[in-house]
This record gives C-alpha cells, sequence and structure tokens, in this order.
C-alpha cells in the first residue's frame, strides 16, 4: 500500500517550495505573511505532528513537517533538509530575519545590531538538523544550489533574492553570534 511522503525541515528552510517542487505542482504564494513565502496544504498540513493528521494524508504526495521525531513507518520517502553547516544556518538566520523583522533598519547602534544578533542565535544556530538513517538527507545550502535551475525554483528566486545576495551587515551579525556561542560571552565592538 503506497503511503504519503515527508520533508522534515526546521522552520526558514524552504520546505514550502521543497514539498511544491517535489509534487509538481504550481507555487502557490503566502503574500499575507511576506512576498516570497510558499502556502500550500501539503506544506502545512503536517507543519507539526499529530496521528490524525497523518492519517489524512493522501499517498504518494510531499508533505512537510518541522517535527524531527515523527514516526517515519507512516511514509514511503523521506527527506530530511539537514542544517549542519554553517552556511544552511545562516540562510535560516536571512530567512528568519525578512520574516519576523522585515521592515528592519540596518544601522550601526545597539537597538540595531543586537536585536538581529539574538535572533541568529535563537533561530539559526542552535537549529542544527542531523542526518537521519533510513531518509534521504540533503543539506539546505546544497539543496538550493542543487535545485536553483529548475523552472518553479527560479520563481520561487525571484521572490527570495535576499538569500544569494552579499548582505555584510547581516554577516557581521551572524559571525558575532557565532563568536558569542564560541566563546560563552557577550561580543565586544572595539
Amino acid at each position: 500500500m503506497e503511503k504519503p511522503n515527508i520533508v522534515i525541515a526546521p522552520d526558514f528552510s524552504c520546505g514550502g517550495i521543497i514539498v511544491t517542487l517535489l509534487n509538481k505542482t504550481p507555487v502557490v504564494w503566502n503574500n499575507e505573511r511576506l512576498p516570497g513565502s510558499v502556502s500550500t496544504i501539503e506544506h502545512e498540513h503536517l507543519k507539526y505532528y499529530t496521528e490524525n493528521r497523518v492519517k489524512s494524508c493522501k499517498p504518494g504526495v510531499w508533505y512537510h513537517t518541522h517535527s524531527e521525531d515523527i514516526p517515519l513507518h507512516h511514509f514511503s520517502k523521506r527527506i530530511v533538509i539537514t542544517t549542519e553547516s554553517l552556511e544552511s544556518r545562516f540562510i535560516i538566520f536571512l530567512r528568519a530575519q525578512k520574516f519576523l523583522n522585515p521592515n528592519w533598519v540596518y544601522d550601526e547602534t545597539l537597538d540595531s545590531i543586537d536585536p538581529i544578533r539574538e535572533l541568529a542565535k535563537q533561530y539559526a544556530l542552535n537549529v542544527i538538523v542531523s542526518p537521519k538513517t533510513k531518509c534521504h538527507n540533503i543539506e539546505l545550502a546544497d539543496a538550493l544550489k542543487r535545485n536553483c535551475r529548475r523552472p518553479l525554483w527560479k520563481e520561487w528566486l525571484v521572490n527570495n533574492q535576499y538569500i544569494f545576495q552579499d548582505n555584510i551587515w547581516m554577516k557581521k551579525r551572524f559571525d558575532e553570534a557565532v563568536w558569542e556561542i564560541k566563546n560563552k560571552q557577550p561580543y565586544q565592538y572595539y
């Protein structure tokens, strides 16, 4: 008996576009949340696991979840979007900042710098998803590079160009957050 398929991916790690690509369906934009955000039933239905929701999934269809502990026996095919590299977690950081603070003022005041550096620690640096057995594992940064030539992915990229543009200010904040975690002390500006 055919079962549904699952993509396990943390928040802000492109789960919506990945299930859209795998299901070969048109991109459905969720511009109420933020332009560039994808929203489909398959993206939202299993975001957080419940037994009843799994039972209502259609066989052969790809669904997305944030739940790393979802019982894998419910699914035929399984993909895990891993985030072991700092590059992948930087992508999550960029997306979290864009979705949570779309109108942020980028300046050199601590009122601007400190909250974004804290966002990096809260939403990106602690989101380490490791490979799972009995799953196809792909690092988020590799998934973006590998699929960027597909037509649906190109459409998504038009609305998410900021991921691939150099943003020195955001990179500094991310690197400062990495430093704080590594050194277990606040970053000092000189």
